[in-house]
């Protein structure tokens, strides 16, 4: 009976422990904060108010809502250095909640 029990254990936490595979791309919403349409940049915040910037800023404006996909730049514990893969329009956002 111990021996059952033990086995069960064994196997129970090895399933728990699994660690699921590490993606290396992941979407984004930020809101655009700056546009400086010298240097073509475009600079956007996210909701826990991380800046990103990209090129290319024809069609935007400050307000903008905006869609990325992410690249985690082979580093998942640190968000500061991920890159912008893809950026498109999703809509604009007139009160100023982040």
């Amino acid at each position: 009976m111990k021996l059952r029990f033990l086995l069960f254990l064994m196997i129970s936490s090895s399933i728990f422990t699994y660690r699921l595979p590490l993606y290396e791309k992941y979407p984004l919403t930020a809101k655009v904060v700056e546009i400086n349409p010298i240097n073509d940049t475009v600079k956007i915040r996210t909701a826990t108010g991380i800046f990103y910037q990209f090129k290319g800023c024809e069609d935007y404006a400050v307000g903008d809502l905006i869609s990325a996909i992410m690249d985690i730049n082979h580093t998942p514990d640190y968000v500061l250095d991920d890159i912008i893969l893809k950026v498109q329009y999703s809509g604009y956002k007139a009160n100023d909640t982040y």
